[in-house]
């Protein structure tokens, strides 16, 4: 019994030292800003069926990473997005938008069809104690759905790195948005608008990765 305890306490100090230890500060010493929802498509277990969920967002100020906070197989998971990732979501979705028409072929090799970016995630059976982290690949491309195609994020199996671990996993999650649910996330990635949600926007700060809004007709 004493053992559960301690491991508990070693994946709670840790999980909280990670989330409260800001380290070098990326863009402003601010808690962290909600950027409200957006939907996102998840499969179901035993369905191919789609399900919209609504996926909270948030940006850290401190890292310069976007967060969406979402369940998925009775799991809670946090996936960050640093700047590099945010931007190959949008050049990924702006080449999609550019593919979208009777060329989409439905095969297997186009879920990674736009390339892949990397994002940190933390997972755990308890929301407010999701202890377990590793670095996520992410497959950027598109895939059909009962006949429709979908823009598709695929969030590949990461190793655990915490104190626990030992040899852990977090599963496989797919994301699949219409181009209008992609170009919401998309419309929150952008640089430009978060740092306009600082107030005071510095001289240097970037400008905007949407040139030209992503819409969908």
């Amino acid at each position: 019994m004493y053992k559960s305890i301690a491991g508990f306490l070693v994946v709670a100090a840790l999980f909280l030292s990670c989330e409260s230890s800001p380290g070098e500060i990326a863009v402003a010493d601010r808690d962290a800003i909600s950027l409200g929802s957006v939907d996102i498509g998840f499969s179901g277990i035993f369905s191919s069926a789609l399900s919209p969920v609504s996926v909270a967002v948030s940006w850290d100020p401190r890292t310069d990473q976007v967060y969406l906070e979402y369940q998925y197989q009775m799991m809670n998971f946090r996936q960050y997005w640093d700047a590099s990732a945010r931007a190959a979501f949008i050049s990924a979705l702006r080449r999609y938008e550019a593919d979208y028409g009777p060329g989409l072929q439905d095969n297997s090799r186009t879920r990674q069809a736009y390339g892949k970016t990397t994002a940190l995630i933390r997972w755990g059976i308890v929301k407010s104690m999701t202890g377990h982290y590793g670095d996520a690949t992410l497959e950027l491309g598109y895939t059909f759905n009962n006949g429709n195609p979908y823009f598709i994020v695929t969030q590949l199996e990461a190793k655990d790195k915490s104190a626990a671990a030992q040899d852990l996993q977090s599963i496989r999650v797919a994301f699949y948005f219409t181009r209008a649910m992609a170009a919401s996330l998309a419309a929150l990635f952008d640089d430009a608008l978060l740092w306009s949600l600082l107030g005071d926007v510095p001289a240097d700060s970037p400008s905007s990765m949407m040139d030209e809004p992503i819409t969908e007709p």
